[in-house]
């Protein structure tokens, strides 16, 4: 996060500079701990935007190349189990809101245990 946000004003920001879309949060999903620290993920809808054109420093290979290369896709969400993503329990949630809708209220999810 940056200085003064909070998650969701983080996420609208992220969605922008990586992905290239405007954003609106619906609302939190899971919030996941992990080496004492949070992971927010969130619910959003497309308001704009063009995917895949994302200008933050992720996307345009100011990061030195050991940290990865990034290159966004959509994906069903039914395939999302396939692939490795960590925490697996998000993935999970995911897969499951494929076939049955998303949860009613927000997940909470230790892995510092």
């Amino acid at each position: 996060m940056a200085a003064g946000e909070n998650p969701r004003q983080t996420a609208i920001r992220e969605s922008h500079e990586e992905l290239g879309l405007n954003v609106t949060i619906e609302r939190l999903l899971a919030k996941v701990i992990f080496r004492g620290r949070e992971q927010y993920y969130f619910l959003a809808r497309v308001t704009g935007g063009h995917f895949g054109t994302g200008r933050g420093p992720e996307m345009t290979g100011k990061y030195p190349p050991e940290r990865g290369t990034y290159t966004p896709v959509w994906m069903p969400l039914s395939t999302v189990e396939k692939i490795e993503l960590f925490p697996p329990s998000i993935a999970e949630l995911v897969s499951r809101a494929a076939e049955s809708g998303w949860p009613d209220s927000a997940v909470e999810i230790c892995l510092d245990e």
